[in-house]
């Protein structure tokens, strides 16, 4: 951790407690997102897998937890998806389920993911040689982002597959500034060097380069005494002696011998110290790999994530023939694939198979998604869709922040590399999504949102150096003693509008649009969605919870019947109500007795409609023409969720 003293570490241990303690205290009101329900029950399974396993290792017995039926019971359900995001909530659940209710319990692990991704951020900005106030600004502005700090809170899994996203790049950066540790230079001889400077001013330290001259400097050499001294007794006496020419052909051969003997003798040891070096320094190539393949176990989308790394490495000279550097991105592929193999036993068997299934769901397989844009519901969205949708969704500060730091990709110093890094890997999810035939919503961006806001630090570092400049040249001395607090003043100025908007909106941030377009008011007018993902329905309940009379069936769009399961289950909805569903629809929790029945929307005595527009079907539009709410939820004259009853 170059660059980093005792009071950065402190810091980024402050950030991270402060960003849980944030998060915690305001989970309370926050809904249950479409995804949770299933998310969180595999995310149980799989804890429940987990402590079976290690029941079976104490007892040298896994014939249990390998049993096919056992592991599809665990990681079937929702297979689409690999296991790390699932499993840091059911790890939460379990070790906080006694003591917290749901959906809190599922919800401790990602949020504290999400704070140590906080934290993470200030050290990365902080290793570019950034000041502190630019790294506190960089992380903060992750949670500064309103849609961003409303996913801070759920157990999904697009923030956590951000997340590790950005964490194996940050492995993968961190140990780029390692020497090609591997190369053969190692074995020339002894050292010049011991530590080199990156082309981004950060130190690393090279295995030692070796002088092929002193590898050939044979050793002195020694006549043996005894010559020495036959020699001169024949020396003394006044004449040559008859034996001098043979004992110096001896003298030769026994220094060539020497001489053969130290050159082996020194050539075995610089081989063996280059391989004991090489097997020292194998975890440079192997834990990009891990990272990677750790970040692939989490969403298979982050599979562009070495893509990214591949771009960086094209983007400098000193970079781009590194072959080191290609080396591990090319090791990554394998090692990845291994690891998320390793953590995902549902490809243990069948395995070929199944990954060819996992690839093809998400390439070509994929249920439809719709997603209402510009008045207009589309299944497969315009090119403009990401860029626009980045650019509404963001606070302006840091959209100006996250330009100006990007801008440093541009200018030589030590901030070039990492702002290169991340701008490129912000910019990847947006051209992913920019392809013909691409479905995205805001929360698909993720990885967008969190490399801008280390980009956003950048920016802010840039323009409180440049005022402090400024004042200090410029103002009088009286004037200037202000200067320390122009940072801080600075940060609040910057922060201010995305902290207001949360307080304003929380916990319907999924409504945020930004001062650029008249928040939700111009996002209205540029018919763009209000809302989703059932981010409403939790303010509903209190209202149905009172109004329905016993075994009340209640609707709700295809699909979202799992969240009104879970309020049940979680205690927050009346387990009495049930809810109808369409001819041919499920649920995975249909083995656990829920209730349920097959009726249509007319049919249901009430209807929880969330001003999705999306949704907004052709019978959706005539029952809520025919019904009025008899409770609605506005923000600003914008509704976002109504009850309807038929009998009102």
């Amino acid at each position: 951790m170059s660059w980093l003293d005792r009071y950065d570490g402190w810091a980024a241990l402050i950030l991270a407690l402060g960003a849980f303690l944030l998060l915690f205290a305001t989970e309370g009101t926050v809904a249950v997102g479409w995804d949770e329900p299933i998310t969180t029950e595999n995310g149980q399974r799989i804890v429940m897998w987990l402590g079976t396993f290690v029941s079976g290792l104490a007892r040298a017995d896994l014939s249990q937890v390998l049993d096919p039926v056992a592991i599809g019971w665990s990681f079937g359900l929702n297979n689409e998806h690999p296991p790390v995001a699932k499993a840091i909530s059911g790890l939460g659940w379990a070790l906080t389920r006694r003591w917290l209710p749901l959906p809190t319990a599922h919800r401790v692990g990602p949020m504290a993911l999400a704070a140590a991704l906080v934290a993470l951020i200030y050290v990365a900005v902080r290793q570019t040689r950034a000041g502190r106030p630019g790294a506190l600004v960089g992380a903060l502005a992750l949670l500064d982002m309103p849609r961003v700090f409303f996913y801070a809170h759920v157990a999904a899994l697009d923030l956590p597959a951000a997340a590790m996203w950005f964490f194996a790049v940050w492995i993968f950066w961190r140990l780029a500034s390692k020497a090609r540790s591997l190369s053969w230079r190692s074995c020339q001889g002894q050292p010049r060097s011991d530590s080199k400077v990156a082309s981004d001013g950060t130190p690393f330290h090279s295995v030692p380069d070796y002088e092929p001259s002193t590898v050939l400097k044979a050793a002195p050499h020694v006549i043996p005494s005894e010559s020495a001294s036959e020699e001169s007794r024949c020396t003394s006496a006044g004449g040559a002696c008859p034996f001098g020419r043979l004992r110096a052909s001896s003298g030769r051969q026994a220094r060539d011998s020497s001489s053969q003997k130290t050159l082996l003798r020194m050539t075995f040891s610089l081989v063996a110290a280059s391989l004991a070096t090489r097997i020292a320094t194998l975890w440079l190539w192997i834990v990009p790999g891990l990272a990677f393949g750790l970040a692939l176990a989490t969403k298979i989308s982050n599979v562009l994530a070495p893509i990214g790394v591949g771009l960086w490495l094209l983007t400098a000279r000193e970079r781009r023939w590194r072959w080191d550097l290609w080396g591990r991105l090319i090791l990554a592929g394998p090692l990845g694939l291994l690891t998320v193999i390793t953590l995902f036993p549902w490809l243990w068997s069948d395995t070929v198979a199944r990954l060819e299934g996992w690839i093809r769901f998400f390439t070509v397989s994929h249920y439809e998604i719709y997603q209402y844009y510009l008045g207009k519901t589309y299944l497969e969205l315009p090119w403009h869709f990401p860029i626009v949708t980045v650019l509404t969704t963001m606070p302006v500060s840091l959209l100006i922040l996250a330009g100006i730091g990007a801008a440093r990709a541009l200018r030589p110093g030590p901030t070039q590399s990492a702002a290169a890094l991340w701008l490129i890997n912000a910019l990847l999810m947006v051209i992913w999504f920019m392809r013909p035939a691409s479905r995205a919503f805001d929360r698909l961006l993720m990885p967008t949102y969190v490399f801008l806001a280390p980009l956003a630090g950048l920016g802010f570092d840039v323009i409180a150096g440049w005022i402090r400049q400024k004042s200090e040249a410029h103002l009088t001395y009286h004037v200037s003693r202000f200067t320390p607090f122009i940072s801080p003043i600075l940060a609040i100025i910057v922060l201010a509008p995305g902290a207001l908007a949360i307080a304003r909106l929380h916990p319907f941030e999924l409504a945020y649009y930004n001062e650029a377009i008249g928040g939700v008011h111009g996002a209205q007018r540029l018919r763009l969605e209000t809302i989703y993902w059932a981010s409403t329905y939790r303010a509903v309940l209190p209202e149905l919870n009172q109004r329905a009379k016993p075994g009340a069936t209640v609707w709700v769009m295809p699909n979202s019947w799992d969240v009104l399961y879970y309020y049940q289950k979680a205690a927050l909805l009346r387990d009495d109500l049930v809810m109808v569903r369409p001819p041919g629809w499920g649920s995975f929790y249909d083995d656990s007795g829920v209730k349920w029945v097959e009726a249509g929307m007319d049919q249901a005595d009430f209807a929880i409609v969330e001003y999705r527009q999306t949704t907004f079907f052709d019978y959706v539009v005539d029952y809520m023409a025919k019904y009025q709410p008899v409770w609605r939820l506005d923000y600003r004259d914008i509704p976002l969720v109504a009850l309807y009853e038929r009998s009102g």
